[in-house]
């Protein structure tokens, strides 16, 4: 008696040469935007020499990028989906370039702190689109390979940035702890230029929950706020009058 013919079995789902430089290309974009949570704590001590800051100043420059960074994360990463996240990677990492660039050569303190806003909000395009264009990029079994990928470069860079940090502020200056991420980021943006595919989402219709976002970033803003400055205005019985626009207090 014959045997039935076996079905040959579907050849197994590799990425191609293409998706593995775009995981590359996503994979320096990453790395600079979590780098740069870290990189700043060993330069503090440089930093306060030269503008001569207050704690309270030092504080801002480490906690603003990721004041920034958490409260439009959510935001930027549905404005990706909706509007392409290619370009909303792109954007992101000129974004957190140019802040970076800010932060390199800022004259003062209170600029630095400004530059450091920056660069949170450059930080907060760029992440969620590297795991939307990975989820997009690829397939089946590679997807589960360049999503580890994906999370070991996010371990990694902030394991990096201390010492990196350290180690530019010590034989060079800590304005390179911000110039660094320059031709990253260049390398970056051409490179999502020429690989990254578009993609968006199609089925849903865009919306923005403005409540929402207000209410996060004053939430958490509160929060950081009162931990910050909360020795200089006093936490239970004023110390000094707090002042915004024409509301003071306490009255």
């Amino acid at each position: 008696m014959s045997k039935a013919p076996v079905a040959a079995a579907p050849p197994a789902e590799g990425a191609t040469r293409r998706q593995w430089l775009t995981l590359l290309v996503l994979s320096l974009g990453l790395a600079i935007v979590i780098i740069d949570g870290t990189i700043v704590n060993v330069a503090i001590p440089s930093i306060r020499k030269e503008f001569n800051a207050t704690l309270q100043q030092l504080e801002w420059v480490n906690s603003i990028y990721a004041l920034v960074f958490a409260s439009l994360i959510v935001t930027w990463g549905r404005i990706g989906d909706q509007v392409g996240r290619k370009r909303i990677f792109i954007a992101g990492v000129t974004v957190f370039v140019l802040g970076s660039m800010m932060a390199g050569a800022s004259p003062t303190i209170e600029f630095l702190i400004l530059a450091r806003a920056v660069q949170g909000v450059g930080a907060a395009m760029t992440s969620p689109s590297t795991l939307s264009i990975v989820s997009a990029t690829f397939k089946g079994r590679s997807r589960a390979i360049a999503f580890g990928v994906w999370g070991a470069v996010a371990g990694a860079a902030a394991a990096l940035g201390p010492l990196l940090g350290g180690w530019l502020t010590t034989n060079a200056s800590w304005r390179w702890a911000f110039y660094i991420n320059l031709p990253i980021g260049l390398i970056a943006i051409i490179g999502a230029a020429l690989l990254i595919n578009e993609s968006r989402e199609t089925n849903r219709k865009l919306t923005f929950d403005i409540p929402g976002i207000l209410l996060i970033a004053l939430g958490i803003g509160g929060v950081i706020f009162a931990l910050i400055e909360g020795q200089t205005y006093g936490w239970v019985t004023p110390k000094r009058p707090f002042t915004i626009g024409n509301w003071t207090w306490p009255s």
